[in-house]
C-alpha cells in the first residue's frame, strides 16, 4: 500500500492530492467521471510509491484507465480502500500540523468505515475535543 508517512514525500503527497482536487473542480461536463478524486485516491492507495504512477495533468486519463482496469478485475474494494486512504491522509495532515484537514480526513474515513481501529476513532475524538475546548477560551 502507498506509504504517505515517508518524510520526503509529505509535501509531494499533499501537492498531488491538491492537484487532483483542482482537476476535479475544473471538470465542466457533469457527465465526465464525477468521482475523479476518489478514482485517483484509490489508484494512489494501490501504489507503493508516488513515482509508481506517472501522474500529471496530461496523463491523468492513463491513471483513470489503470484504476478502471483494477476495479473491473476486482482488485479494488472502493469503501475499504477509501477509508484507509482517508486515514493515511489524516495522519499526513496531522504530521504537517494541519489539524483541521486531519479532522476532515479522519471523519471521512470513519463515515465510510465506522469499524476502524478504536485508536483512530479515539484520536479523531481527541482532535475534535481539543478544537472544541480551544474555541471556549
Amino acid at each position: 500500500m502507498f506509504n504517505l508517512f515517508k518524510k520526503n514525500n509529505y509535501f509531494e503527497s499533499v501537492k498531488i492530492i491538491e492537484d487532483v482536487k483542482d482537476i476535479h473542480n475544473k471538470l465542466s461536463n457533469p457527465s465526465c467521471w464525477s468521482n475523479s478524486i476518489d478514482t485517483f485516491l484509490n489508484i494512489l492507495s494501490h501504489s507503493k510509491r508516488i513515482s509508481d504512477i506517472e501522474f500529471s495533468k496530461k496523463n491523468y486519463s492513463k491513471a483513470l484507465k489503470l484504476y478502471l482496469s483494477r476495479l473491473n478485475n476486482g482488485a479494488i474494494n472502493l469503501n475499504e480502500d477509501k477509508s484507509f486512504l482517508y486515514l493515511k491522509i489524516g495522519n499526513l495532515f496531522r504530521l504537517l500540523n494541519e489539524d483541521e484537514k486531519a479532522i476532515v480526513s479522519y471523519k471521512s474515513a470513519l463515515e465510510i468505515n465506522p469499524d476502524l481501529d478504536s485508536s483512530i476513532s479515539c484520536f479523531s475524538v481527541l482532535i475534535d475535543r481539543k478544537r472544541s475546548n480551544s474555541s471556549f477560551m
